[in-house]
């Protein structure tokens, strides 16, 4: 086992941090005013605008029900993520930062399409302000990314291979079913495998 697990974690400067992106009641209101307005003149715009007939219709026809569901699967998925960056990265890290940090990572991933990076790289620059070492950062946000990876990784593997052999679906192209599965398959083992190459 390397030296770097053994290490005492170096104490998180929190007090700088919670001051410098702190979120009191006054700003959490302003923020869940913004946000009802923007989701209200999202659906103004929906309704009103003549170009989107067709996304009207689209949801004219949804069910709430499943929208709702939906919502709430994101909502946990959410929670989920921060529990696993606290998990890996601190412990100790009180679950306010923890979500903090946590949720800025999905909010940049949301708005910077660069696979996960974008938030990546705000969590490395938010925990280097807070303490933590550079060497740490390096090896927990490989192992960060890897397992908030493997879901949609599992996903494709399983639903690629359902629809390949006919469980799922019905029977579709090998080159868009199996394929990918297998694709998705060789990065597990190449991931696995690479801890052996670096010599960890």
């Amino acid at each position: 086992m390397s030296a770097a697990i053994h290490r005492t974690v170096p104490e998180f400067r929190r007090e700088e941090l919670e001051s410098s992106t702190g979120l009191d009641r006054g700003r959490l209101l302003r923020r869940a005013l913004l946000l009802a307005v923007i989701v209200l003149a999202v659906i103004a715009l929906i309704s009103l605008v003549p170009g989107l007939a067709s996304l009207r219709a689209r949801f004219a026809h949804a069910q709430w029900s499943w929208l709702l569901l939906g919502a709430a699967f994101k909502l946990l998925s959410g929670v989920a993520f921060v529990a696993v960056f606290r998990a890996v990265f601190c412990t100790s890290m009180s679950w306010r930062l923890s979500a903090k940090i946590g949720m800025s990572e999905l909010g940049a991933n949301a708005i910077v399409p660069t696979g996960g990076a974008g938030g990546l790289a705000l969590g490395a620059w938010a925990l280097r302000r807070a303490g933590m070492d550079t060497d740490r950062i390096a090896r927990r946000s490989v192992a960060f990314f890897f397992l908030t990876s493997v879901p949609n990784v599992l996903g494709v593997i399983i639903l690629g291979l359902g629809m390949a052999v006919g469980l799922i679906g019905g029977h579709a192209g090998l080159a868009l079913t199996l394929l990918p599965a297998l694709i998705a398959l060789a990065a597990v083992a190449a991931a696995l495998a690479s801890r052996r190459w670096a010599g960890a």
